[in-house]
């Protein structure tokens, strides 16, 4: 098994405050990016889990990395339970939403038709990646009150459907998941 070594975004605030390790003059996200491709092969994206990221966006990562470099990315927030700002849920997404959801500006979505679109248009948001090869696992990080019950195993096996054949990553941030009863169950 291959061993990649990475970070978890090639604009993280302390790797570039540092200035260890971009070369000086290396300001865009573009110039980072290119510059850490070449130096590591992964990278967790962090950023899908604030808002799903534009198709010409994904389309660029994938142009500007060599052919066998791996992005990892986080789930967009809605999908593991977190509320999200309102103001980057796609608008098919709020168009769904009950109005007195609307005036709240963080929101979580429980109901399946929107969370079934959200996962339609996340997974669609990766498709350059997909079709370059360049996708690895999706990061589902679960918030710390998603709890070790048979609900919330039967919603990680809804994620593992909505996401196909597209490898996904489990984080748990509750420790009932750990336990060694849970442990064997799992």
């Amino acid at each position: 098994m291959a061993v990649r070594i990475g970070s978890c975004s090639w604009t993280e605030k302390t790797l570039i405050q540092s200035r260890e390790f971009y070369p000086e003059g290396t300001s865009t996200a573009e110039e980072r990016l290119r510059y850490y491709s070449n130096v590591f092969d992964v990278v967790e994206v962090d950023s899908s889990y604030y808002a799903i990221p534009s198709l010409r966006t994904v389309g660029l990562w994938a142009d500007r990395t060599p052919p066998d470099f791996i992005f990892h990315i986080k789930a967009y927030g809605i999908l593991t339970g977190h509320a999200a700002d309102l103001r980057s849920m796609p608008q098919e997404i709020r168009d769904m939403l009950p109005a007195e959801t609307l005036k709240e500006n963080r929101i979580a979505v429980k109901e399946r038709r929107p969370l079934e679109t959200t996962f339609r248009l996340f997974k669609a948001s990766f498709g350059p990646l997909i079709k370059s090869k360049k996708l690895g696992i999706v990061v589902f990080q679960y918030p710390p009150f998603f709890i070790y019950k048979r609900e919330n195993l039967d919603y990680i096996i809804f994620c593992k459907e909505m996401m196909g054949d597209l490898r996904i990553g489990i984080e748990f941030r509750h420790g009932s998941w750990l336990t060694e009863n849970k442990k064997k169950e799992v």
